[in-house]
């Protein structure tokens, strides 16, 4: 009997995936391009015969069958009982839809079942809201693209309140995100989805868990999806494009099918309104824990009701098309200055239209793109950040420059008045000082200890202003990294507020000196951190060259969304009088934020790089820089190797198993002597695990092998060297032992090294001494392309068996005969 060609294509496509699967684990050297474009071409099959499997198959069909909307599929039964026109008949009808579309012509979003973990008890509001996710028109990508920014007037249903939205993929380009995957494209693949996206209001708990998250987001879904290990249950789809995101409201896209009377997207979130203002929905209870998180709000508000100041009252019973970032009780009880917030004009004025964007509907994902700059009530810029920490979801957000992080149950909340999100901190009005802010960021550790050395620096950095009333260098007018202005679509409080504001700068206190503060991480202080403890004046110089004053009009600097921002080709004095920087300035890869680096005017080897900035406080701002400014430099680094080499610090996991190794070389003592220069690539112990085989074997020559790839002599590869006099990099490059060309660059990352242009490795920490340097390195500088001398095979106990191969291939021939 012959079988069709369906199950034919099926029939071939499982061999020839045995055969791929087979010479992928007999033959490490399969390289990553080959699986890429292997991958590629399956996901290409797959939804192809998925495609033709669709095409007879209704709407109603496919979520009543497909297993990740079978809750979808249950609520329609459940509203189509209320009605004669029922849901279901529309979803699953081939003829016209009482006049309204075509059979063609329909397009529904519909939430996947985790979305749906609880929606509202009154049935006709479950309803309306599934009827107006069915839209009346056809809507491809292509189409969506042309609707963004725009509302969805054409549903099923009744008075929609739905925008669509794509957005550019600002995670690309995060260099928060970090990722463990070579793939070069799966780390763009997990970059593409914003993160925390399967957050719901309702999923909150009372007990005000804030930062609990799902055991699987949506992050972690995707990127397994892109890295090939994606099975017919997971949410994200390949036919999606990995440079957009396409929202609906705050809902995510997963995934599109095409059906025979129209086209499906399954989408991370349940769309809810609350038809209520937000005053109305915290008396009611209807989002779990809400309440209990604003009951400051709520007791000021009746409070100064009953004085007689109906301000806060009216505005959080308001509607409106608005967008609220609310502190919860205990951001509010943290507030340092306490006598301020008993005045109403004080909270009402500044501090609650500090969190207010008037007139806009703003869900999170929005605020990630950076251009135009979101101005709040009082004419602050609002940013935010999606990224990943520790394996949690991270949104932060930041307003006026200070930052903090929105909770991930509490956030999207759509109602009458507007959008809320519920912050942890208060933003627009910075509660802390220079040393406050650095004594609770971990990566500033030895920053602080070196601080605290110092009497006159501690009490410099600790310091605050006798007026904290100043709402920071708003001027006029707030200018995004490209210079275009404010946001058009700013409201009337724009005047209002640029007026308020002009009086309340920075130099609110003539006598106070603002700080730009260039904080070193733990990283870049590793170095000299040892010789500068016990030398006072060291350490206060080091400190003076990293604490930028302005002694004309006495303001601070950002890198973005300000009118004081760094200036390319620009100086700035620090306290250090013959210290004086010099910024440049280009944007991003994104085109929408700035990269600023400041090297000293009269030497550009000496340099660092702001990798976390604009934290502002009340005696100024707070930068994390990449590098130490200082002209002092480390002899002998093998004091630092055998110190730090063991240690997992963040960002830099220990590297200790490759220094162990060297010492059986002879080279470990030969980086002490001023007279033989070497430059070392260490890989981390995690990036060796898999040549463990390497170093527990009697096999000196393979092990000497591994060792040398790594290790140039005769030359003293200086990072400090990379950046030319015209402030371009060039490429260092040094000879290995095995007699390869290795580069010391930079990339849009920060510091690489290279082998040739198909193997390269992140730099996660460089130990450039005066003799010799050692750079830590995040993957092994093999290339399974070129010869390795025999290291490619060390990861696997097999080796590809040209018989096994023809048997494979004749196993094809044969069956195909068969069929």
């Amino acid at each position: 009997m012959r079988l069709s060609l369906r199950p034919k294509m099926l029939l071939v496509s499982i061999l020839l995936a045995l055969v791929h699967v087979s010479y992928q684990q007999f033959n490490p050297g399969f390289n990553q391009q080959n699986q890429q474009q292997f991958n590629q071409q399956q996901n290409q099959q797959q939804n192809q015969q998925q495609t033709n499997s669709l095409a007879d198959r209704t709407i109603y069909q496919f979520i009543k069958s497909n297993p990740r909307t079978t809750r979808f599929g249950e609520l329609v039964d459940r509203v189509s009982q209320l009605t004669v026109q029922s849901l279901a008949n529309v979803l699953s009808s081939t003829n016209q839809v009482s006049g309204r579309a075509g059979v063609n012509d329909l397009t529904v979003f519909v939430p996947i079942n985790e979305a749906l973990n609880q929606v509202p008890n009154d049935m006709s509001m479950i309803k309306n809201d599934l009827e107006n996710l069915v839209i009346l028109e056809r809507l491809n990508l292509d189409r969506l693209r042309e609707l963004n920014n725009q509302k969805i007037t054409k549903t099923y249903g009744y008075k929609p309140r739905l925008t669509l939205r794509t957005v550019k993929n600002f995670y690309l380009f995060n260099k928060d995100l970090v990722s463990t995957q070579n793939n070069q494209m799966t780390q763009k693949r997990q970059a593409v989805y914003p993160l925390a996206t399967t957050y719901t209001p309702q999923m909150a708990q009372s007990n005000m868990n804030f930062m609990q998250t799902n055991d699987s987001s949506a992050y972690d879904m995707y990127a397994n999806s892109v890295s090939g290990q994606t099975d017919s249950n997971s949410p994200i789809s390949s036919k999606l494009p990995y440079d957009e995101v396409f929202l609906l409201n705050n809902a995510m896209v997963l995934d599109m099918f095409e059906l025979s009377n129209g086209i499906v997207y399954l989408i991370s979130d349940y769309p809810r309104f609350y038809d209520k203002s937000l005053l109305v929905l915290l008396n009611d209870n209807d989002v779990p824990g809400l309440a209990q998180n604003l009951n400051y709000w709520i007791a000021r508000a009746a409070q100064s009701f009953r004085m007689g100041n109906e301000n806060l009252k009216n505005v959080l019973n308001a509607y409106g098309q608005n967008t609220y970032f609310l502190p919860i009780d205990s951001a509010m009880s943290k507030f340092n200055d306490k006598e301020k917030l008993n005045n109403d004009t004080f909270l009402f004025d500044q501090l609650f239209k500090a969190h207010r964007v008037s007139n806009q509907i703003l869900f999170d994902y929005y605020l990630d793109n950076h251009d135009p700059t979101v101005i709040s009530d009082t004419g602050l810029p609002v940013v935010t950040k999606h990224y990943r920490s520790n394996g949690q979801d991270v949104i932060e957000v930041s307003i006026g420059h200070v930052k903090g992080r929105i909770l991930p149950n509490y956030r999207n909340i759509y109602c009458a008045s507007g959008v809320i999100h519920l912050v942890d901190t208060v933003l627009g009005i910075p509660g802390r000082n220079a040393y406050q802010e650095i004594s609770t960021i971990q990566e500033l550790s030895t920053f602080r200890s070196l601080v605290d050395r110092s009497q006159t620096y501690r009490q410099m950095l600790d310091q605050t202003p006798s007026q904290n009333l100043n709402m920071g260098n708003i001027g006029k007018r707030q200018i995004g990294p490209n210079n275009s202005g404010i946001n058009n679509s700013f409201n009337m409080f724009q005047n209002q507020a640029s007026n308020q504001m002009q009086q309340s700068q920075f130099n609110s206190d003539p006598n106070f000196k603002y700080m730009t503060i260039l904080a070193p991480n733990d990283a870049a202080l590793i170095g000299i951190k040892d010789q500068l403890m016990n030398n006072m004046t060291a350490i206060e110089e080091l400190l003076s060259n990293h604490i930028i004053v302005d002694n004309n009009a006495n303001r601070v600097f950002y890198t973005d969304h300000d009118d004081s921002i760094f200036q390319n080709s620009q100086s700035y004095s620090t306290m250090n009088p013959n210290f004086m920087l010099t910024a440049k300035v280009v944007q991003d890869s994104t085109g929408s934020m700035n990269q600023v680096t400041l090297h000293l005017r009269e030497n550009e080897a000496i340099r660092t790089r702001i990798i976390n900035g604009n934290s502002r406080v009340s005696n100024g701002v707070v930068h994390i820089v990449d590098r130490a400014l200082t002209t002092a430099t480390v002899l002998d680094i093998t004091v630092l190797l055998e110190r730090y080499s063991s240690q997992n610090m963040p960002n830099q996991p220990a590297f200790n198993q490759f220094v162990d190794a060297l010492r059986s070389t002879g080279i470990f003592n030969d980086l002490k002597q001023p007279e033989k220069k070497y430059t070392l690539f260490i890989p981390t112990n995690e990036a060796l695990a898999r040549y463990q085989e390497v170093f527990s074997s009697n096999d000196a020559e393979k092990k000497r092998n591994l060792l040398y790839r790594h290790i140039c002599m005769d030359q003293n590869l200086q990072s400090d060297l990379i950046q030319t006099s015209n402030s371009q990099y060039q490429d260092l490059i040094c000879r290995n032992l095995l007699g390869q060309d290795l580069t010391l660059t930079k990339d849009q990352n920060g510091l690489v090294s290279k082998w040739t242009d198909n193997s390269k490795a992140k730099i996660l920490n460089d130990f450039s001494g005066t003799y010799s340097s050692a750079y830590v390195i995040e993957e092994p500088l093999l290339n399974k392309q070129l010869p390795n001398y025999g290291l490619n095979n060390l990861n696997s106990a097999f080796r590809f068996n040209t018989n096994f191969f023809i048997i494979c291939f004749g196993l094809i021939v044969f069956f195909y005969g068969l069929i």
